[in-house]
C-alpha cells in the first residue's frame, strides 16, 4: 500500500499545538554511535531482547547490504543470494534469526531467513517474484506479503520456522499486507476499504478484527506484542488548490478494542514505530518538517523526547523489552546508526 510520506508546515501547526499529551523529561541515557565499516550510511533497524541490532547500510556504489551487530560491538555483514539491488533486513529475534528482504532485477523480490550462524535462506510466495518480510517472531515464524502473477493483489503469509507457509487475505477476500508477528502468530497489517487505509489484527486462530483512526485516511499497524497490543499511526492528509499538508497522530490499540491516539506536544507529526511487551512505544516527531526527533512513550502515556547527541536527525525505528531502542541519525558527516540505553 502506498503511503503518503511528504509533509508540509502549512495548517498542521495549529492542530499539532493545541494536542494533548504528557511530556516527560528527558531521562537519563546512554547513547552508542556505529557505523559499518566502508559504509555512507547506516541503518538501523530492530532491536532484540540481548541488545543485539539488525539493519541495513549503503556503501558508494549504491547498493545496500545487511548487518549484525551484537552488543558487546562486533558487526557481521552478509548479503542475501540474489540481491543485485540490496538486502534489507527487517527484524531479529531473540536466537539472532535475521529476516527481511533481498531485491534484485526487474523489481524481484524475496524473503529471506538468516540463522545466527549466517546461513541464509530465500523465499518467495507460490508463483510470485515480489516477495517481502516484514516480521520475525521468538520461534522464528515470519509475517509478510507477496505480489501474485497477476501483479494485481497482495497476499499476506505466516511462514513459520519449519517451513510451513499460511496465507491469507483481507476482509472480504481484499488485497492486503501483514506487517508484524507477535509470539502467538497474531500479525498486523494493512488493506484498502472505501479509499481508506484500514488497519487489521488476525489472531492466531484466523480472527481479523479491523479498526480504524478516525478521519485519517490512513492507519498504518507498525508494531505488536503478545498482549496484543498494537502501535501505529494515522495519517491525515488534505489538499487544497495549490498544496497539500499532511500530520500524522500515533496511537495504540488494545486487546478490548479501544484505540487513543497521541501525540509530542506542539509537534505537526508524531509518528509511532515500534511496541515492546510492557507497552513502551518509540518513534519520531517532527517540529519543523524536515527534522525528525525520538520520543518514548510510557505505558502510563507519558511521552520523553531525546535526540542523539550532536545529531541533525534522530529516528527510532525498534525498542526490545529492556526500553533499548535503535534506529539512525544523521548528522554533518552522514547517516549512521544508534543504540538508546536507559
Amino acid at each position: 500500500m502506498n503511503t503518503i510520506t511528504k509533509r508540509a508546515f502549512l495548517g498542521s501547526f495549529i492542530l499539532a499545538y493545541l494536542s494533548m499529551g504528557t511530556l516527560g523529561l528527558s531521562a537519563a541515557a546512554t547513547y552508542t554511535k556505529f557505523d559499518v565499516t566502508g559504509a555512507i550510511a547506516t541503518y538501523a533497524v530492530s532491536i532484540n531482547s540481548n541488545g543485539d541490532v539488525t539493519g541495513y547500510y549503503v556503501t558508494s556504489s549504491g547498493v545496500s547490504h545487511g548487518f549484525v551487530r551484537i552488543a558487546a560491538g562486533t558487526i557481521t555483514t552478509f548479503d542475501a543470494p540474489g540481491d543485485s539491488v540490496g538486502t534489507f533486513p527487517t527484524g531479529i529475534n531473540s536466537s539472532d534469526v535475521t529476516t527481511g528482504s533481498s531485491f534484485g532485477a526487474a523489481q524481484a523480490s524475496a524473503g529471506f531467513v538468516r540463522t545466527a550462524g549466517g546461513s541464509i535462506s530465500v523465499f518467495n510466495g507460490p508463483g510470485s517474484t515480489q516477495t517481502v518480510s516484514n516480521g520475525i517472531n521468538t520461534y522464528g515464524d515470519i509475517a509478510g506479503y507477496y505480489v501474485e502473477p497477476s501483479g494485481e493483489v497482495n497476499v499476506p503469509y505466516i511462514l513459520t520456522s519449519a517451513g510451513a507457509l499460511t496465507t491469507f487475505s483481507g476482509p472480504n477476500g481484499s488485497s492486503a499486507v501483514a506487517l508484524g508477528i507477535d509470539d502467538n502468530d497474531d500479525t498486523i497489517g494493512d488493506f484498502l476499504n472505501a479509499g481508506l487505509g484500514t488497519g487489521f489484527v488476525r489472531t492466531g486462530d484466523g480472527t481479523m478484527t479491523t479498526f480504524l483512526v478516525t478521519g485519517a485516511t490512513n492507519t498504518v499497524p507498525t508494531g505488536i506484542n503478545n498482549s496484543l497490543q498494537i502501535s501505529g499511526y494515522g495519517i491525515f492528509a488534505k489538499c487544497f488548490t495549490f498544496f497539500c499538508y499532511v500530520n500524522d497522530v500515533g496511537f495504540i490499540w488494545q486487546s478490548s478494542g479501544s484505540l487513543t491516539t497521541f501525540t509530542v506536544p506542539r509537534s505537526l507529526s508524531t509518528l509511532a514505530y515500534a511496541i515492546n511487551a510492557s507497552g513502551q512505544i518509540t518513534g519520531s516527531y517532527y517540529v519543523i518538517s524536515s527534522r525528525p526527533s525520538g520520543f518514548l512513550r510510557d505505558s502510563d502515556g507519558t511521552i520523553t523526547t531525546f535526540d542523539v547527541p550532536a545529531a541533525d536527525a534522530t529516528s527510532p525505528a525498534g525498542i526490545n523489552d529492556s526500553g533499548s531502542i535503535a534506529g539512525r541519525f544523521t548528522d554533518s558527516t552522514g547517516v549512521h546508526g544508534f543504540i538508546r540505553i536507559p
